[in-house]
């Protein structure tokens, strides 16, 4: 799942997505496109992550720039 968090926070961001599971094809040059969730804005969160659930585990993320 893609998660927003604030500082490098992910667990308590908000998911921004559905599981993005796809084995075994995986993701390889793939662009995801996806609507905040109701409630949810940028202002919430300066970072987003490739949220791995099962094992609790960042796959990469990234910080907005001000």
């Amino acid at each position: 799942r893609i998660y927003g968090g604030t500082d490098g926070n992910f667990n308590a961001g908000p998911p921004l997505s559905d599981d993005l599971y796809n084995w075994p094809v995986g993701y390889d040059h793939v662009t995801l496109t996806f609507q905040l969730p109701a409630g949810v804005t940028l202002d919430d969160f300066n970072g987003i992550s490739v949220w791995c659930v099962a094992v609790g585990v960042s796959f990469g993320h990234g910080t907005f720039a001000p």
